[in-house]
This record gives C-alpha cells, sequence and structure tokens, in this order.
C-alpha cells in the first residue's frame, strides 16, 4: 500500500490522521506520534514527527528498511511491506490506550464494561516489547505500578480463560522481577453487574410545553461518565405560570466523580446523580423568554467543565458514535481481541 508523506518546516505527516478523537488509537512515540484509526482495517499508522533525529531510531521498525530511506530522502510517498513485532505490539498498545479512553460503555445496548485490571495488565506486556520507541524512559515500570496481581489472580478463575490470564500473570511477574518492580498485590471484591438504565426520570410537573432528545459529544465529558448509547433528554414544563427545563442522562456504570453540565441556548443546568435511578439529572427555572430560543439551541450539549467549553454540536455525532459502538460490539467477538474484550463479551 501507498502512504503519503506531508513535509512542513515543523513537523512531517506519515498516511492519514484519523478524522476524529473518538477513532483514533495513539501512542506517544520518541519524537512523534503513532496513530491508527480503530475503524480502518490496517496494521501501518498515521505518524506525525516532529524530531526526525530522535523518530528516525524506531521509524524503520514502524514502516521498514526501504521506507525509512524514503522518509529521511525526501519521497513523498513510501511503500511498505514489512510487518515487525514492534510494530503489532506498538499497534496492540495503541488500542489498549483507545479502550481505556474511548470504550462506550452502555448498558442500552448491552456493550459491556471492559476490566481496567485486565487492560491494565496486557498495556504493561505491549509496554515491554516497544518500551525503547516510547516517549517515556520508565514506561516499563511505570506500567507495571499499575498492575494489580491479586485482581488477575481473583480473574484467573474465569471458566474459559483461567490458562491465558495465568500466562498473563507468569509473564508480568517476570518483567516485575527484571526491572525490579513491587507487584502491587491488593485485594478487591468483584464489581457488581451492571444493571439496565433507566430510560426516564419521574416528573411531577403539570404541563410539558416542549421536549426532545440529543446526542451527547463524548469529547465533551470524562470517558465512563454516562451511558455510550445515551441521549440526553430534555423537558420544559410549565407549573402555577413557572417555566421549569430539566435534563436528565443515563449514567455508565462507574461515573467519574466530575461536574456535569447541559447548556441549553444560554440556559445551563447543573446535572447531579439522582439518588433513586442510574442516570445524572437537573433542573432549573427559566424566563419565559427561553421559548423564544430557536429549536436547534434548545437541544442540550452536555460537557463537564474539566474538559473545557464546548462549541457546539456536530452534525455527524449520532453516526459517528453508532460507528464506535459498531466497533465495540465486533471486538466483544473478535478472535484477535484483547483479554479484556474477549472476557466482557463472554460474560454479557
Amino acid at each position: 500500500m501507498t502512504i503519503p508523506i506531508l513535509r512542513t518546516d515543523e513537523y512531517l505527516i506519515i498516511g492519514t490522521v484519523p478524522p476524529h478523537p473518538e477513532r483514533t488509537a495513539m501512542v506517544e512515540a520518541d519524537g512523534g506520534l503513532l496513530m491508527w484509526d480503530e475503524l480502518a482495517d490496517t496494521i501501518y499508522p498515521a505518524a506525525k514527527v516532529f524530531d526526525l533525529d530522535r523518530a528516525a531510531d524506531w521509524l524503520w521498525e514502524i514502516y521498514g528498511a526501504e521506507s525509512i530511506r524514503g522518509i529521511l530522502g525526501g519521497d513523498d510517498d513510501i511503500d511498505p511491506v514489512a510487518v515487525s513485532p514492534v510494530l503489532r505490539a506498538t499497534k496492540r498498545l495503541a488500542h489498549i490506550e483507545w479502550a481505556r479512553s474511548w470504550w462506550p460503555e452502555s448498558a442500552l445496548t448491552g456493550i459491556p464494561r471492559l476490566s481496567i485490571d485486565l487492560l491494565n495488565a496486557e498495556a504493561a506486556r505491549h509496554v515491554s516489547a516497544a518500551e525503547h520507541l516510547l516517549d517515556d524512559e520508565d514506561a516499563v515500570q511505570r506500567t507495571l505500578s499499575t498492575v494489580n496481581f491479586e485482581r488477575l489472580v481473583e480473574l484467573s478463575t474465569h471458566a474459559r480463560y483461567t490458562e491465558q490470564i495465568v500466562e498473563l500473570i507468569d509473564q508480568l511477574d517476570e518483567l516485575a522481577e527484571d526491572y525490579g518492580v513491587e507487584p502491587v498485590r491488593i485485594s478487591t471484591a468483584l464489581g457488581p453487574d451492571d444493571v439496565a438504565l433507566a430510560a426516564g426520570h419521574q416528573r411531577q410537573a403539570t404541563t410539558t410545553a416542549a421536549d426532545g432528545e440529543a446526542v451527547i459529544d463524548w469529547n465533551l465529558i470524562p470517558a465512563g461518565m454516562v451511558d455510550a448509547a445515551a441521549t440526553a433528554h430534555w423537558e420544559l414544563t410549565r407549573h402555577q405560570g413557572v417555566l421549569t427545563v430539566s435534563v436528565s442522562v443515563p449514567m455508565a456504570g462507574s461515573p467519574a466523580d466530575v461536574p456535569l453540565v447541559a447548556r441549553l441556548g444560554e440556559t445551563e443546568v447543573e446535572l447531579e446523580r439522582s439518588p433513586d435511578l442510574p442516570l445524572f439529572f437537573g433542573q432549573t427555572t427559566v424566563a419565559t423568554t427561553f421559548l423564544l430560543t430557536p429549536t436547534d439551541r434548545r437541544q442540550p450539549i452536555v460537557y463537564s467543565p474539566v474538559m473545557g467549553e464546548p462549541n457546539g454540536p456536530a452534525a455527524d455525532l449520532a453516526d459517528r458514535h453508532e460507528d464506535i459502538l459498531a466497533h465495540a460490539r465486533h471486538r466483544l467477538a473478535a478472535s484477535d481481541g484483547l483479554l479484556a474484550e474477549r472476557i466482557a463479551g463472554a460474560e454479557r
């Protein structure tokens, strides 16, 4: 396959960068970034290289020795054919990082949570195979320090994957010994199964003046906050002449403790965990002029201030989300899936 190269005064880009953050599986390498499109069936990544001298030490392992001559020699494209073990390990590591950040846990569509303990363990295994190209001299030690060996032992009782988990534990024990890392052995209780999320919230309003639903932009909230397939439901009610706008959002199984806000035009509604249902809910009174707000601006934009200020919803957001949900469903049944993915898929 032919891969184009774009050269500027500040950097060079090899290949085509994925179009959206939620599709990007990325590894920070020494002198550049490696990016795979999660939805594309390709072994070779795109690369954004900031320091070619440093990156030259490992680019040949990603694109092959013939290609590195073209990259360093000023060619406009390359035709890689080699697939090295380092390339495979780095792609696997990038996918794990994507799963940590973008895995679309959703009780509404039956996509389960992935075990963070298994993700951490698998990351450590692949980091060790690609450590020389990473922009972190202590990557192996740092990643090993996140592995809870006691939890892995608990997980190794799984009926179908005992052998694979025990093999992973043995590999990581050897790594920990080689790198002088004391294994973390903290026993943790098994988490409860995900429960179905409620579709709405009970309200006592007298009259509904308007309502609707809006797609949630995953880029505006931390991973694992809300159900990946959920929409934000909003309702404008009138009671004794007072207008109230309310917003509800089904939460994920383990949401972070960070603020969540829904913006409707110039109105902001703080969302808090419902005491009775697995969702975020908030409401506020509004002036009658809210009725003059254009329909498209009434659609709530749900965001967390820790992620920055929202600009506005993308027109293709719903389709983009469905693509990721479909990809996750495929990964749960894929023969080359991560252990975390295959076990989650087996327990659905």
